[in-house]
């Protein structure tokens, strides 16, 4: 019975965040829009604030290992639910590339849109072409890009091989790529199944249950050095290497 008045506490706490700093995004854009750095900057400024605010309500909390680029940078990270939106914007100066379906959720699809998000068909090589297009106005803007080449979440078991296409902005830009792990633990759970969001889980009931936890961890680790620019495949390959030592130094396992 605690847990779930914990849980719809927490839920009424969440919306009434998103609804404050949603209204003060819009009210703020009036001023800040006036240049691409204004923008830029208030974009970083309400998503960062609302990540972490969500995270502390939640009951997470945020490990930080290394340091976050500064913009205008590409990362990549491993991938293991929508927890990882939260635990990267709230360190990084970024915007993300996500999956097209996220644009039809209810209310996080709007909230997506809204703070610049760029979505991607993973299924449609044509989309290619567009997104890419996207993360080079994003770049110039002196804003961040973050993305998950695993190309779909994980129980954390390991890192999957990552997908290359998205690499050949970097690539064709010459830009450095940055890296980061992700990981949790649950202490009295199993993250990889109460945190870790993959294969057919609901996520409503998957988010209820993780806000019936009294608290978890959540860890993110940045490389110490960015890729140097290369082809899209060998960027790919050694991103992926990268990520995946990080990652090994703090799995996402039981409880400790």
């Amino acid at each position: 019975m605690i847990k779930h008045v914990r849980a719809g506490g927490r839920m009424v706490a969440m919306v009434l965040v998103t609804f404050f700093l949603t209204l003060t995004w819009w009210i703020g854009r009036v001023f800040k829009h006036r240049t691409v750095h204004g923008r830029v900057t208030w974009r970083h400024t309400i998503t960062g604030c609302w990540a972490r605010g969500l995270l502390r309500i939640m009951g997470g909390r945020l490990h930080v290992g290394g340091s976050p680029p500064e913009p205008p940078f590409c990362l990549v990270a491993n991938h293991l639910g929508y927890l990882d939106i939260l635990v990267v914007i709230a360190t990084a100066k970024a915007r993300l590339v996500s999956r097209a379906d996220l644009a039809h959720w209810p209310g996080i699809g709007w909230l997506a849109q809204t703070f610049g998000t760029i979505f991607i068909e993973r299924s449609r090589i044509r989309d290619i072409p567009r997104v890419t297009d996207d993360m080079r106005s994003v770049l110039a803007d002196g804003d961040g890009i973050v993305f998950f080449p695993e190309g779909t979440s994980s129980s954390g078991a390991s890192v999957l091989p990552f997908k290359a296409p998205l690499m050949s902005v970097p690539a064709e830009l010459g830009l450095p790529v940055h890296t980061a792990a992700i990981s949790y633990d649950l202490p009295g759970g199993d993250a990889t199944i109460d945190l870790c969001w993959w294969g057919d889980m609901s996520f409503g009931e998957h988010i209820w249950r993780v806000l019936t936890f009294s608290r978890f961890n959540a860890r993110i680790r940045y490389g110490s050095a960015p890729i140097e620019p290369a082809d899209r495949k060998t960027l790919s390959i050694a991103a992926f290497r990268s990520v995946e030592e990080l990652y090994l130094q703090a799995p996402t396992t039981q409880a400790r």
